[in-house]
Formats: C-alpha cells, structure tokens, sequence
C-alpha cells in the first residue's frame, strides 16, 4: 500500500540521485530476468527450491523492485523521527532475545515457535558447555541480529542514548555474529584513527582496558572471544569448538564459485535467484558439507556484493558500488557515529546473505538521512543577504 501511495502520491522536488542509480540497477535486473526466462530453465539439479526455476526467477526479480521502493519511501523520513525509531527497534530486539534466552532455559520452545521464532537453527554455547544454542533472538539467524546489533550500536551512540547502546550491544554478544563483533571493533579503531584527538584516543584505551579486565572475571566474553578466533582459523584459541573453521571454509568456497560465476558471465549473470542452481554446477560445489546435498538447504552467496555480481553481472555490481559511493559522499560530511554506522554496513554486508536483507536498506536509508545535503542554493541565499542587512541596519 506504501509503495502504491508513493508513486502515485504528489511529491515535492525530485527523487535523490542515488535513487535514480537504483532504477538504472533495477534495469540490469529485470534483464537479466527476461534473458533467463527467454533461454529457459537450468538443467539443476534444484537444491532448495520448493518452486518451478521460472516462478522463483519472478519472485526475484519483484522482491529487488520492492526493497528499491521501501529504500526510497525511507529516506523521505526526518533524521530525528529515524533515530527514534531505530531506537525503539533496538529494545524490541533485545526484549525478543531476553525472551528467547529465558523461555529456552525454561525449556518451552513451543512457546517461541507459536510466536514465530527460529529454533531450528543452533550454535556453541556460550557457557562453555558444548550445548547447541539459539543466537538468532527475533531474526531467522545470528549473522542477521549481529547486522542489526551492530549497526545499531553505532545509532544509538549518536544519540547518546547510552542505555540502549548496551542493549545493542548485549544483543550483539548473543548473536556470536564474527563479522558482527569484528565490524564494530574495526570500525571503532578506525574512528579513532580518522580523529587522533587525545580524549578520543584515552576513551579508546579505555574501553579496551575495561574489557581486558572483564574477561577475567566473564567466562561467557571469555568464550565469545575465543570462539571469534576460532572462527577465523586461530583454533588454538577455542580448542574444545570442534570444526571452528567450518563456517569460513564454506564462505571461501562459496566466494570462489560466485567470483567464477560472476566472470563467466559477466554482462546479465546467472539470474535472479539462481545462485543456489548454477553453484552445483561448479565441480568445486562437491567440497560443501553434506548437508548442502539434502535438498531442503538452498545455496546462497553470503554475501552483498558477490550475490549482485554472481545474480545480475559485473556491471550491476559497479552499479552498486557507484550507489555506495554516492551514499558516502553525503555521510562523510555527517557526525563521526553515523559515519561509523556506514562503515560497518560496507563490511557487515560482506556476509550478509542476501543484498535484499530488508535491515540492510533500512540502515542504508538511515545513513543517508543522517547527512542531509544544504538544501538551499547559495544564489538564493545571495538574494535574501541584502534585505536582511537592510534590516539590520534599521
């Protein structure tokens, strides 16, 4: 109904740019849909797809079109009203993890499932006990509450709203999300790098040694550090993880296979949705864990950039990127958190699996209205300066 209420709807002044850089995206897309629909379907085999290739190709094609839409009807929204509701968003977050931890340990899971909660999906325990455990909290799983976590940690900073600032960050330890956890603290150093101020540089030291220091007294900030390690190949750090690395090795694979898929074909790619087909037509496919064979598992890129490229071709990945850039030429001019929030999502995304994860846009909606551009000309101000001098004299 929004969508339909935007483009019909009177508006004033023209949509932003960046908007008119996703149409032209948007293009690509639908043509690299029509051209797969005009060759025909792969010969599979179809792993994951409860849909005929041609109905799931359309899905495709229509969800980009719809993000595109929210993108554009997001970023007429005023920072403030933005940041409010981001705020709010980061305590529903963190009240849906409290409620999944504490209905878990009371062990009725049918309780979260008739809610609509993802129990299927489990991780290490935190607690050092071996045990699968849920991470997700109200998203279908942790790498996608580290995205939203993280990001917002970023947010509520900005506001100086400390409190839900922990509360993100609370959720961003549930999450056990590595390209979470590692975001934020690169982006941080970063910050504290591109503003070498010396409060800057003690808050930094600061909170480091505050960290430091609570791992000797916080077995559970123990066991996520050791198992981030762990899971980017320093196993020595969590050497009662079995199979740490296993995550890693699976997104090398898949990034290697997407890269190919990109570059054969590299003016329409393999069509929307169809990263899961062509993946197993890639002999490199055969090292993916068992599980990937089952036929209820769908391949996905696991990551914005490949996914675009792999899906839509080499100039539709350029297309986004030009889109980032134009994002980061208002941000850079914006405060150093929300400058920061933009950071973490060009390496958040990096993992992410999908480029139309809806949390995606709604962040880069929100950077974008954090940096409005001066919408007054200077010629129009150059008019109003004598009267208003006039005025002054009098």
């Amino acid at each position: 109904m929004a969508a339909i209420a935007f483009v019909f709807a009177r508006r004033r002044g023209r949509s932003p740019r960046e908007f008119l850089t996703l149409l032209v995206l948007l293009i690509f897309v639908g043509a690299s849909a029509g051209y797969h629909l005009l060759v025909g379907s792969p010969s599979g085999p179809f792993y994951g797809y409860v849909r005929s290739p041609n109905a799931d190709l359309l899905l495709y094609t229509a969800y980009p079109v719809f993000v595109v839409i929210m993108w554009r009807i997001l970023v007429d929204v005023p920072p403030e009203k933005f940041r409010s509701a981001l705020r709010i968003a980061i305590w529903v977050c963190f009240l849906g993890v409290v409620l999944q931890i504490a209905l878990s340990e009371l062990g009725r899971v049918d309780l979260l499932e008739s809610m609509g909660y993802e129990t299927k999906i489990r991780s290490e325990s935190l607690d050092g006990s071996g045990e699968g455990t849920m991470r997700n909290g109200t998203f279908t799983e942790g790498q996608h509450l580290g995205f939203f976590a993280g990001f917002s940690v970023f947010v509520a900073l900005r506001m100086r709203a400390y409190l839900s600032a922990v509360a993100a960050a609370l959720s961003l330890v549930y999450s056990q999300s590595t390209t979470g956890v590692v975001g934020v603290v690169l982006v941080i150093a970063v910050l504290v790098f591109l503003r070498p101020s010396l409060n800057g540089v003690l808050r930094f030291l600061a909170i480091v040694v505050a960290l430091l220091a609570s791992l000797n007294f916080i077995p559970v900030l123990q066991n996520l550090f050791a198992l981030q390690f762990a899971k980017l190949g320093l196993s020595g750090f969590a050497g009662h993880v079995d199979d740490a690395t296993t995550s890693l090795e699976v997104r090398t694979l898949k990034s290697d296979i997407a890269t190919r898929m990109m570059f054969e074909n590299p003016l329409l790619g393999v069509g929307p949705g169809r990263f899961g087909i062509f993946y197993f037509e890639d002999p490199q496919s055969s090292q993916s864990p068992e599980w990937y064979f089952s036929g209820n598992n769908r391949a996905i890129a696991e990551n914005v950039y490949l996914h675009i490229g792999s899906e839509f071709g080499v100039i539709a990945l350029v297309i986004f990127v030009i889109f980032l850039f134009q994002i980061f030429r208002r941000v850079r001019r914006a405060g150093f958190m929300d400058l920061g929030a933009y950071l973490f999502i060009l390496i958040a995304i990096l993992t992410q699996s999908s480029w139309t994860f809806i949390p995606v846009w709604i962040a880069l909606a929100y950077v974008f209205v954090a940096s409005p551009l001066n919408p007054v000309p200077n010629q129009i101000r150059a008019r109003r300066l004598p009267a208003e001098l006039g005025r002054s004299r009098t």
